[in-house]
């Protein structure tokens, strides 16, 4: 690294300008090939960058660390051809942005780890796309890590944790159910929360960016744009309740299932989409020929691809004026809770039981017997008994209820919450499996 680089790196700037800046994840120099998981724009090239700062105070030299953006790479062999000419063995921090842009890139990196010239490296890869970065990943067994204990990283949309602390630390006067409804309408996108302290409406241009990557991702994989727009916006239509691809194939130009399966792979690919499977209670796994639930991880993202492919254009306000209806409201803020516990880590699925739904159910820790999972019912008003029946199966069921304030109340032997309590709660973030 040059020594002015920090003075004249253009992310680092737009940081120190932000009316949010990200706290920055701690470092981990362990050596061995580790990845950085996360959608374009959510802010990873500038972790890369605070990593470097940090590096360098904690005693690194610059000439042990290396940036690389991979962006400039077409295949594996420029990748190759330029690491080879770097003074590998010197190195202490590699940090390789974007490295899935390079074709077949895990062959580069085969030969550069058999070599031993960074046995004793931390490397830090990032891309945009989590099934072409975790696939390409296992393709390094053995590679990534001389025995060592470590897990990738995802850094994704903040949670509302975070976004709540942020909010009243400026307005303090705010309800915690004021500070919910705007982060439901907001999200958790660091540029959206920094515009969200300054104004009324999301700006143009950054709706325009978060279409732009979903719509580039879509180009990536030589697939049509406005057909990955109009699967989300039937997704959109159906939030709350079941799809199956053959449905969602009928209801759009997609033609048959496999092409549905393979424009719901990208937008879960780049972080558009979660799919929520039903359990299969004797497995533990999920039923991969049962309907499925699809929700959204951001609402700029939704209401940038939905306001888009029906007016041509993005709007503003588009998701806040669908918010006054109280359908919509009911079935977004099931969504939200959805995107809150994908964050942590969870691995979700739906399940039914007594003949009715549970919204969530998930393991605790892995390996925990079934009933033990916890399980989730959102509601967005006090829920009728006999809609608690399906909780009674799970040990750690629980009703979490939007209109409700003050403490829990048991009903039906159902503990009943106050959802956005719950989802401050700090024991829901201890039990995270994720970073």
């Amino acid at each position: 690294m040059d020594v002015h680089w920090e003075s004249e790196d253009p992310h680092l700037r737009r940081y120190g300008a932000a009316a949010y800046q990200r706290p920055s994840l701690s470092l981990d120099l362990t050596p061995g090939i580790h990845i950085l998981l996360g959608p374009r724009r959510i802010g990873k090239t500038t972790q890369f960058k605070l990593w470097i700062r940090n590096a360098l105070k904690q005693g690194l030299a610059h000439h042990q660390v290396l940036y690389l953006d991979a962006e400039r790479f077409e295949t594996w062999k420029d990748l190759l051809n330029t690491l080879e000419r770097l003074p590998l063995k010197e190195l202490k921090l590699i940090l390789l942005d974007e490295v899935t842009a390079a074709k077949d890139w895990t062959r580069a990196f085969k030969i550069i780890a058999d070599s031993g010239a960074i046995e004793n490296t931390c490397v830090w890869l990032t891309g945009s796309n989590a099934f072409d970065l975790k696939n390409a990943g296992e393709k390094l067994p053995g590679r990534r890590g001389r025995g060592m204990v470590f897990r990738d990283l995802e850094l994704l949309p903040i949670s509302f944790r975070e976004f709540h602390k942020v909010i009243l630390g400026k307005e303090p006067h705010l309800t915690d159910r004021a500070v919910f409804d705007r982060f439901c309408l907001w999200g958790g996108y660091p540029m959206a929360v920094s515009e969200c302290l300054t104004r009324a409406t999301p700006s143009v241009d950054i709706l325009q960016e978060l279409l732009d990557v979903v719509l580039g991702e879509t180009n990536r994989h030589h697939r049509s744009p406005r057909l990955s727009a109009a699967v989300a916006e039937r997704l959109w239509l159906q939030l709350g309740g079941r799809s199956s691809y053959h449905s969602l194939a009928r209801a759009t130009d997609a033609g048959s299932h496999p092409i549905v399966r393979q424009y719901i792979e990208i937008l879960e690919g780049c972080y558009t989409l979660i799919q929520v499977e039903r359990l299969n209670s004797k497995t533990k796994t999920g039923m991969l020929k049962k309907e499925k639930k699809f929700y959204f991880f951001d609402p700029l993202v939704i209401g940038a691809l939905v306001s888009w492919v029906r007016t041509g254009a993005v709007q503003p306000n588009w998701l806040g004026e669908q918010w006054a209806s109280q359908v919509i409201q009911g079935h977004w803020i099931e969504n939200v809770v959805a995107a809150e516990l994908r964050k942590l880590g969870k691995t979700l699925f739906y399940d039914e039981q007594h003949g009715g739904e549970v919204d969530f159910v998930f393991p605790v820790t892995p390996g925990d017997d079934l009933k033990n999972w916890r399980a989730v019912e959102v509601k967005r008003s006090l829920p009728a008994l006999a809609e608690l029946g399906p909780l009674r199966a799970y040990r750690e069921g629980e009703a979490w209820v939007y209109a409700k304030e003050g403490k829990d109340e048991i009903l039906g032997g159902i503990r009943v919450r106050s959802l956005i309590s719950a989802l401050l709660e700090p024991s829901l973030l201890q039990e995270s499996s994720n970073a």
